[in-house]
């Protein structure tokens, strides 16, 4: 009983920041398609430029699972083949 209401606090809180992410969302107006590839480029070099610190925040939070076996390599390629297809759809 205990857990059920916690996870409905979980899914409560996350709800209410995803329609409140929704609305703000909405407030503007839909942006150009070079202002998206530019966006898209920008979190690819984010994600590239810092592989080695997300797989080891991410291997701190699993109490010091080793950093090749949180290997980014399944996630990396999943986010580049994800922004492969949105410039294709930009172009």
């Amino acid at each position: 009983m205990i857990q059920t209401a916690k996870i409905n606090s979980i899914h409560s809180a996350a709800r209410g920041l995803f329609d409140k992410q929704h609305k703000a969302s909405r407030k503007q107006p839909p942006i150009s398609w070079v202002e998206r590839h530019e966006l898209l480029s920008k979190r690819e070099s984010i994600l590239i430029d810092n592989q080695e610190a997300i797989a080891t925040a991410i291997s701190q939070d699993f109490v010091n699972r080793s950093v090749p076996e949180t290997s980014l390599r399944p996630v990396f390629g999943q986010a580049a083949r994800a922004l492969a297809a949105a410039f294709q759809a930009i172009d």
